[in-house]
């Protein structure tokens, strides 16, 4: 059969996976699943959808606004998350309202794409599919990848999805206690880039020497997730200011303004000791970290666990109430350190130049852990899945979750 021949087009199967752009939480798993299809399972098409695009108005303009918001103010989302973090009834009613007007867009992708299995990374698509479907019948299964692995928010769970993938870092049971059946849940590992992997590491090639830092003490990569919205240039300054040994990369993400004030800092406050690499949005997040000693940041899902991957001690500067969990998972273990206040974070630093013990100690607490990337293991079962629902045609009706649990 050639590969060109409508035959051979007709066997090729789809996966759609959804996401919205809310910092990397949500992009990086839909992109590393995505990869992991793309490599070991070429005859398969996913396509990324990030519903939170801004050329998507109707849909994701106002909730990324919202959550840029929540960055620089966390305190203001704390209260909100957990008073209505087992709330199903409520989050119900709240999701439903602020996404009505996205289900046509939805509706509209779904005809154009015809996909055999949807993947969503983030619980809005999930839920606005799953409201499409009470007049569609005929939609394809939605596998729910859950990017909170700890304690999963009532808005994962407010509709019912075909399958449900939570971390083996994560607990069942808040799943089972909403109502959702055990076969519907699958624990997997968390999908990391391929590159966290044992199989494509030697295809990685090294750092540049520029990023490397080999001749400082302590080489440290301090990040502010995807949108680089933070602190960062209150940390780079009083780092700069205790004129440590260091060579510390700034990993800004899309922040191109704060990016460029980081430079300009660099340039007004030159240290002999201390040498500054901002760092625009990279894709090579592996190369880094390999090249470093530890890191500082935010306590994302995907920052946090591709650290603890490399063996890379975390020093948690900052927290967000649906981070919490991983931040406790990193002090639980030994893993790393909670800092939230600058001048602490100093010290620790300070401390670690010349403390080699405590850091030899702490990555071995990280290697420990024994980490594994789930991407492929994702893969293959959507892969199985988009095969079957052309033997097995329309899926069946699933239970909802509870009201409450």
């Amino acid at each position: 059969m050639r590969p060109g021949s409508a035959s051979a087009r007709e066997c090729r199967r789809k996966i759609l996976i959804l996401t919205m752009g809310m910092g990397s939480g949500h992009n990086v798993p839909a992109a590393s699943v995505a990869e992991a299809i793309a490599r070991y399972h070429p005859s398969v098409d996913a396509p990324v959808v990030d519903l939170a695009d801004d050329a998507r108005p109707r849909y994701g303009r106002l909730e990324k606004r919202c959550w840029r918001f929540c960055l620089r103010h966390p305190e203001i989302l704390k209260p909100f998350y957990y008073a209505t973090h087992r709330s199903i009834r409520f989050v119900r009613v709240l999701d439903t309202a602020s996404r009505r007007k996205a289900s046509s867009d939805v509706l509209d992708l779904l005809e154009l794409e015809r996909p055999d299995v949807i993947l969503c990374t983030h619980y809005g698509p999930a839920n606005i599919i799953s409201r499409l479907r009470k007049d569609h019948p005929g939609l394809p299964p939605v596998v729910v990848l859950i990017t909170d692995p700890f304690e999963p928010h009532a808005l994962w769970l407010v509709e019912p999805s075909e399958l449900y993938l939570l971390s083996a870092l994560g607990r069942a049971e808040e799943l089972s206690a909403a109502g959702i059946p055990a076969e519907r849940i699958r624990n997997i590992d968390f999908p990391l880039r391929l590159c966290f992997t044992s199989d494509t590491a030697t295809a990685w090639k090294p750092r540049p020497a520029p990023l490397q830092g080999k001749n400082a003490k302590l080489r440290v990569t301090l990040a502010a997730g995807g949108e680089g919205i933070g602190r960062l240039r209150a940390q780079v300054d009083a780092l700069l200011k205790a004129n440590l040994d260091l060579f510390l990369v700034v990993l800004c993400g899309r922040n191109r303004e704060v990016r460029e004030a980081l430079l300009k800092l660099v340039q007004e406050r030159r240290s002999a000791r201390t040498t500054v690499v901002p760092v625009g949005f990279t894709d090579d997040v592996h190369g880094i970290l390999s090249a470093t000693d530890i890191t500082m940041g935010k306590s994302g899902t995907s920052f946090t666990l591709e650290s603890l991957f490399c063996g890379k001690p975390f020093l948690i500067t900052q927290t967000l109430a649906n981070e919490e969990g991983c931040r406790d998972f990193v002090l639980r273990n030994g893993a790393g350190w909670f800092e939230p206040t600058i001048p602490a974070q100093v010290e620790l630093v300070r401390r670690l130049v010349t403390d080699r013990a405590l850091l030899r100690e702490v990555s071995r607490n990280c290697r420990a852990l024994g980490l594994r990337n789930g991407s492929r293991q994702i893969a293959d079962l959507l892969t199985r899945m988009a095969r079957d629902r052309a033997r097995f045609g329309a899926v069946p009706p699933c239970p909802g979750p509870r009201a409450a649990h």
